[in-house]
């Protein structure tokens, strides 16, 4: 084992570092490709970005001269049809667009794979030593599939075998609707159709906000009553998680882009830009959630495979963040009660996504088990006598006693999810009876089974196979 770079901290995260040849490697790094020597030393920038209109340079492939071809991520990245596979010039570092793309691959003899904007797999002739495209492309799979972010689901050896995922949801045709407890659904805005995610509800159940990918990923918040939208957008930022302040008037959100990121706290009906309140390098902080009281803001950080639940004193900057769970596990959704005495989340510790509550109280260290057979996302009923969460096909209600200790008095099944995304933060709680807000499947998106398809030459696939 030996040490290759001094530092790690110029490189994008979750940007995976890739073989150029026997003797280098390449990444992505807030600036554009980078590139290393096996045998250690400094990055080296091979491509420089366009910072008026990209964001971000990642999936690169070494070409025969010493160029690299890689996925171009644009300002406008919520639109598939944006992004772009481009070619840089080994001499200036500058580079040019040669087509629409999700990820590439460059394979001998002479070819692209591409991954189009429409979720096709193509082959592409292609001359190595000049970086020209030298033929029409040849379409050798559809519906691929593309996870968020576009992120193409295939790989492809030097010998030529390929692999690729079809299946799955397609989040980008979802729609806000109503649901009342017995499950009958009724469409809120229809409009919200771009990777909608992560709805939140105010305390009062008069707003609703969501992200959404319109051009960029930026919350909207909907006046539930009047109709009324607003926006809150950073341009060149990935906007995710929204969250209300108990009184409706603020809202925290998690942004993140090339450069980093963090959780913010954007003031309602202000023009203001959102402010930071805790910053993230690795792009790996996520579900902020308030306390009732203002004082709290629990969150959820990454590392190395394992999330952990803390708390951030909004009233105290000079008090250090605090561990509420960690375990060597995936710690997610954490939701303080009404009173603030609780704290439910999902884990993984037990092979299975569970849900549980513990006290916020640091001094205590038990935990009880709410759901039996699977569960995600919990959801405090507004009076904190009911938790929700997803189970495995269902949402389920579990009614809970908070007086003294906690305990689960009774669970079961409200309605079947199958018509509604079941991702993390997918459903928001109205007050009283009035129900839920959920993100619902359009008739043409609704799942497919998830296939690995493997095939043992991709040159087979053509229509004059070479053999």
């Amino acid at each position: 084992v030996s040490t290759l770079a001094d530092s790690t901290q110029m490189l994008a995260p979750f940007a995976p570092i890739q073989w150029s040849d026997n003797d280098h490697l390449l990444a992505s790094s807030g600036s554009g490709i980078v590139g290393v020597p096996v045998q250690g030393g400094a990055w080296k920038p091979l491509t420089s970005i366009d910072r008026g209109t990209e964001v971000f340079h990642t999936d690169p492939n070494p070409l025969p001269d010493g160029a690299v071809v890689f996925i171009v991520v644009p300002r406008n990245y919520g639109d598939d049809a944006h992004f772009s596979v481009a070619v840089s010039d080994p001499k200036t570092g500058k580079h040019h667009i040669i087509m629409p793309g999700l990820g590439v691959r460059y394979v001998d003899p002479g070819f692209l794979l591409v991954v189009r904007p429409d979720s096709s797999l193509v082959a592409v002739p292609f001359d190595g030593q000049t970086a020209r495209v030298t033929g029409p492309a040849v379409t050798l799979a559809r519906a691929v599939s593309v996870e968020s972010s576009a992120l193409p689901q295939f790989a492809v050896s030097a010998a030529g075998q390929l692999v690729y995922a079809t299946g799955g949801v397609d989040t980008r045709f979802l729609s806000l609707v109503h649901v009342t407890r017995d499950g009958s659904t009724s469409v809120i805005d229809s409009t919200w159709r771009g990777g909608a995610r992560n709805v939140a509800a105010s305390a009062d159940g008069q707003r609703a906000a969501v992200a959404v990918d319109v051009g960029t990923q930026e919350i909207q918040v909907r006046d539930l009553r009047t109709g009324g939208l607003s926006q809150i957008s950073m341009p060149g930022y990935v906007a995710n998680y929204p969250a209300f302040t108990a009184d409706g008037s603020h809202l925290f959100l998690v942004a993140g882009g090339a450069e980093g990121g963090g959780i913010y706290e954007a003031m309602l009906g202000s023009t203001a830009p959102p402010v930071m309140i805790l910053r993230d390098t690795t792009l790996q902080l996520s579900d902020p959630a308030p306390s009732s009281d203002g004082r709290t803001l629990y969150y959820v950080k990454g590392s190395g495979g394992r999330s952990d639940i803390y708390a951030h004193s909004l009233d105290a900057s000079n008090v250090a963040d605090r561990a509420i769970v960690s375990a060597p596990a995936r710690q997610t959704s954490p939701r303080p009660s009404p009173d603030g005495r609780w704290l439910a989340y999902a884990s993984n510790e037990s092979g299975r996504r569970e849900i549980y509550v513990r006290s916020t109280d640091p001094t205590r260290a038990d935990r009880w088990p709410v759901s039996l057979s699977g569960g995600t996302s919990p959801r405090w009923s507004r009076d904190g006598h009911e938790l929700l969460y997803f189970g495995s096909d269902s949402l389920i209600s579990a009614t809970v006693s908070t007086t003294g200790d906690f305990s689960v008095r009774e669970r079961h099944a409200l309605f079947s999810t199958s018509r509604f995304t079941q991702q993390e933060g997918g459903f928001a709680v109205l007050p009283g009876t009035e129900g839920f807000l959920m993100l619902a499947r359009r008739d043409k998106t609704a799942a497919t089974p998830r296939k690995l398809v493997f095939v043992n030459s991709w040159q087979s696939l053509m229509p004059n196979p070479r053999r």
